[in-house]
């Protein structure tokens, strides 16, 4: 008999936290600036200023309070994870475009499929769908005819992006990165949380660069 073994969860480091506490690490994650979030979080300014720049130290062994270090860490750590997946699924959007087969939104007797039917990449590959109906005959003898007009994304758009991030076209390579202003903003649009946490992971890297 198999045995399936017990899926292993990650540990909470906010519940070892107190409500202040645990304000300072959202604030801090989405901003990256201690003494500000500190202050959000409804520390007096000294404090704020004095203290709560070394919770967040480089290591655990710099920081004064480990268990606030612990849920910044952990938090970071869901970020990239985050980011990770959004990147694979921008990915795998721009494939879906790029790869798009027409023949696949049509019955064996060349009639279109009905949106239920569309499998999920050709699905995605769909602006969007326009039905109408037209007329034909005079009298008794009209016949409705249900026309449809299907709108589908740019494909040689989606190839070009994918080959830039790629590295396809060597002369285009200094555009295959998107400038991170537009990345931040495109992340954002898709998730305003993980807009933020992203902007605060950039913000930390550069600071930690200088």
């Amino acid at each position: 008999m198999a045995i399936m073994a017990a899926k292993e969860s990650k540990p909470n480091f906010l519940r070892a936290l107190n409500p202040r506490e645990r304000k300072f690490v959202t604030f801090y994650i989405k901003s990256g600036n201690a003494t500000q979030a500190a202050i959000k979080a409804g520390y007096s300014a000294k404090t704020a200023d004095g203290k709560a720049p070394a919770w967040v130290g480089k290591s655990r062994e710099r920081s004064s309070n480990g268990r606030i270090w612990d849920a910044v860490s952990a938090k970071r750590s869901e970020m990239e994870e985050k980011s990770c997946d959004l990147e694979k699924r921008i990915l795998r959007e721009y494939e879906r475009l790029a790869f798009f087969d027409i023949r696949n939104i049509f019955n064996p007797n060349d009639t279109f499929k009905s949106i239920t039917q569309l499998d999920d990449d050709t699905a995605a590959a769909l602006v969007g769908v326009d039905a109408f109906v037209k007329f034909e005959g005079k009298g008794e003898d009209t016949v409705p005819i249900e026309l449809k007009k299907i709108k589908m994304a740019d494909k040689k758009g989606a190839l070009d992006s994918l080959a830039k991030i790629m590295g396809l076209f060597k002369k285009d390579n200094d555009q295959k990165v998107l400038p991170l202003d537009k990345l931040i903003e495109t992340i954002s649009a898709i998730s305003p949380e993980d807009g933020a946490l992203f902007k605060a992971k950039i913000k930390e890297r550069l600071d930690g660069g200088k």
